[in-house]
């Protein structure tokens, strides 16, 4: 994440997240779906395969996670990715004392699959400002956005997956002098908050 002490009104924020297995063990889980508040999915699996393991959420204020809780109940929730074809995975696997996991569960085109897909679990984006409570789906109108460069199969352009919040969704507000908590959260229920502040 960029060193807060160098972020100005009307700067940028890079932010670097990965999920980790930090046991010498395979650690398999279960999709949870347990998230402790709304936030915008991260671009970190393929996204017509499965829900994204990772949500964030930029907002004005330093907040502890009862407050952003509290703030966060007339939020309207989920901003899922729809695709035309698609499936679902069931449980995770990760590697010992990496940020590798296989993804296991069902694939549907004319018929469904079982499958198992692996990915990397690290990305980085850049945010532009904040988001206010209560979140609803209209500050997520980027969410489809596709990557830029555009990928390419087989040199056809195909895309198994969509860049967000690297393309959007677009922050409703630039930012300003103050304080900002930045929550990082997996579907398991774990939180990362992180506290900065943004001076003229």
């Amino acid at each position: 994440m960029t060193n807060s002490s160098d972020l100005h009104a009307g700067h940028s924020l890079h932010i670097t997240v990965s999920l980790n297995n930090t046991t010498p063990a395979p650690l398999n889980l279960t999709i949870a779906d347990d998230w402790q508040v709304p936030g915008f999915p991260i671009s970190i699996v393929s996204s017509c395969f499965t829900n994204e393991p990772l949500e964030f959420m930029i907002v004005l204020g330093n907040y502890n996670l009862n407050g952003l809780q509290a703030a966060s109940t007339n939020s309207s929730g989920d901003f899922p990715v729809f695709c035309m074809e698609g499936g679902h995975a069931n449980y995770t696997t990760f590697e010992p004392n990496s940020d590798m996991a296989n993804f296991t569960g069902f694939f549907c085109t004319t018929n469904c699959r079982p499958l198992t897909l692996a990915y990397r679990l690290l990305t980085n984006f850049t945010v532009r400002g904040y988001w206010g409570y209560p979140l609803n789906g209209s500050e997520d109108n980027k969410i489809l956005s596709e990557p830029n460069p555009p990928c390419y199969v087989n040199g056809v352009r195909d895309c198994s997956t969509f860049a967000y919040p690297e393309v959007g969704p677009a922050a409703q507000h630039g930012f300003i002098d103050g304080a900002y908590t930045l929550v990082v959260e997996d579907e398991w229920g774990d939180v990362v908050l992180l506290h900065l502040s943004v001076n003229g």
